[in-house]
């Protein structure tokens, strides 16, 4: 199985997702399967933390690494684009403009069975979500919180939730859309979530203060449970990744017509559930955040 791989690499954690999924390649805990390329959506100069993890990335040993920057990419008639989508609810102008980014993306690339988007930061054109079969990593269940996984937290407190989960969905041109692929659920209840809960302010003017102060500071919130929750959740992104990508290498499920296949024929609606397999894998890790016998 040929895979490709997506990202932005904004921040580290996008290169732990990248390196997780080569190396489960090379050691064959994803079988008969090859990395063929590795695309960024950022070009070096731009940032101080991409030029750093693309040098990181060039160690791991995948044949093609490409870099093609979304931001540099006719930047004026994206602008404009931006300007007509905003002030005339117009989005016509930016949807022909990622087509013209997708079809330049698309000439660089070879093609390959799968595509995976790690920590991709970009909204795919039309012609890309055609071209080619892209599944996403997401920070919720299906149906759940949409934006990135600060956002999501955040969401998920607001609204005072009890369980979430991380999913693997279909890459279309609207944000989050994509129907499910496979997922995991857990709780955010319990012995480690309860008194984290009870620390939130019982008054909902501060209550909001609380969270759009959080949702300002983005992944550098320190709030307790908004962290708690976030590493529940990251904890389970890499087993996944892995996970959904085994499956599909080991013809536990399949793509047809758009639809998510299991290896008897049934159309899985909500996605392949994993939480059985991972909470297994991740286990040991779950574990040492639970209180010890004698302690308080």
């Amino acid at each position: 199985m040929r895979i490709g791989i997506f990202s932005s690499f904004i921040e580290q954690d996008a290169f732990t997702l990248v390196n997780a999924i080569c190396s489960s390649v090379i050691n064959g805990e994803i079988p008969n399967s090859r990395a063929t390329f590795i695309f960024s959506n950022r070009e070096r100069g731009e940032s101080p933390v991409t030029d750093g993890i693309l040098d990181e990335v060039a160690s791991l040993g995948v044949p093609n690494v490409l870099a093609f920057s979304y931001k540099e990419f006719l930047p004026e008639e994206k602008k404009l684009a931006r300007k007509k989508e905003r002030e005339e609810d117009d989005s016509s102008s930016i949807i022909a403009w990622r087509n013209k980014y997708g079809e330049e993306v698309m000439r660089r690339l070879p093609q390959t069975d799968i595509d995976l988007l790690l920590g991709d930061m970009t909204i795919w054109g039309e012609n890309m979500c055609e071209g080619r079969t892209a599944i996403n990593l997401h920070p919720a269940l299906p149906g759940g919180p949409q934006g990135g996984w600060y956002n999501v937290v955040w969401d998920l407190i607001e609204n005072n939730a009890n369980e979430t989960g991380v999913m693997m969905h279909f890459v279309t041109p609207v944000l989050d859309q994509g129907h499910p692929v496979a997922f995991c659920r857990f709780s955010i209840r319990g012995s480690r979530f309860d008194h984290l809960w009870e620390q939130l302010p019982e008054n909902k003017g501060e209550l909001r203060e609380l969270i759009q102060e959080g949702r300002s500071q983005k992944e550098k919130a320190t709030n307790p449970l908004f962290r708690a929750i976030r590493e529940e959740g990251f904890i389970r992104e890499i087993p996944l990744v892995i996970q959904t990508t085994k499956a599909f290498a080991q013809g536990a499920v399949r793509v047809e017509g758009g639809l998510v296949i299991d290896r008897n024929g049934q159309v899985l609606k909500e996605g392949h559930d994993l939480t059985g397999p991972i909470d297994e894998i991740i286990k040991p890790k779950t574990e040492g955040n639970l209180p010890q016998k004698g302690m308080k």
